[in-house]
């Protein structure tokens, strides 16, 4: 089973909308796949507004406190199979702060996973336990980077909350790779933009994906609708290019 975490310290840069489309896109791919979305984001993005869990059901936090067992708390949607947020995920930092071993605690429940080849773990933009622990239970990370300016400044700050995890953590982890989204191959800036980052990768030694994720309406159009793009909208850009991205990374 490949674990992978979905990683940027900056919202709107399509982390949810990567991490729905790399769990939809591999099953599609490879048909003896099965694939698991995990939303560790308290703000519950996955959850809601793509996976369309409205109301609040027992999910991530009670896997994490061993209240329920992993297996019990997957949910089937049209869009896929998800572990759903809780927003008691905010209290996970105060509650477990003096707890042994805290930062493993996703990990221990993946062991009792069963059936899946492929987990891919949703993170909140800003530090806390959850993304620690999502990081700490991974094989590989992957990072969206929005083409413009304000996701630009928060590689940094990722990298090193990936590398520190690595040093005292997990030192099996290793970033997949950077993926440029929001692309729009129109706009001067926005390829300039691509251009600072691909500098930015090159002098932090983490790989750049060739794939560029172009702004697609198709992408607003699933989520509304509360299904699995790839079945939604198969001769799309946005299927184009995460089909790119997840034959690219070795998926």
């Amino acid at each position: 089973m490949k674990v992978i975490t979905i990683c940027d310290h900056k919202g709107g840069v399509a982390k949810t909308t990567t991490a729905a489309a790399l769990a939809q896109g591999i099953a599609r791919l490879h048909p003896k796949a099965k694939t698991l979305l995990i939303d560790a984001d308290p703000q519950g993005t996955a959850t809601q507004s793509v996976y369309g869990i409205k109301k609040t059901v027992p999910g991530l936090y009670e896997v994490i406190l061993d209240e329920l067992n992993i297996n019990e708390a997957i949910i089937e949607t049209e869009a896929g199979n998800i572990i759903p947020y809780s927003p008691k995920l905010r209290k996970l930092d105060a509650e477990l702060q003096d707890e042994p071993g805290k930062n493993f605690f996703i990990k221990e429940r993946l062991e009792g996973l069963k059936g899946y080849t492929h987990v891919i773990i949703d993170t909140s933009p800003y530090l806390n336990l959850a993304n620690i622990q999502a990081l700490t239970a991974s094989d590989s990370v992957i990072i969206p980077i929005g083409a413009n300016p304000e996701t630009v400044e928060s590689l940094p700050a990722t990298l090193t909350t990936i590398q520190s995890v690595k040093k005292y953590l997990n030192s099996d982890l290793v970033i997949s790779g950077a993926v440029i989204t929001l692309y729009d191959g129109r706009s001067n800036v926005v390829k300039q933009y691509a251009e600072l980052i691909s500098d930015i990768c090159k002098k932090n030694k983490v790989k750049l994906l060739d794939t560029k994720v172009r702004t697609c309406s198709a992408i607003k159009e699933a989520h509304a609708l509360k299904c699995d793009l790839f079945e939604h909208a198969p001769k799309s850009n946005a299927v184009k290019d995460y089909t790119a991205v997840i034959k690219e990374l070795k998926l």
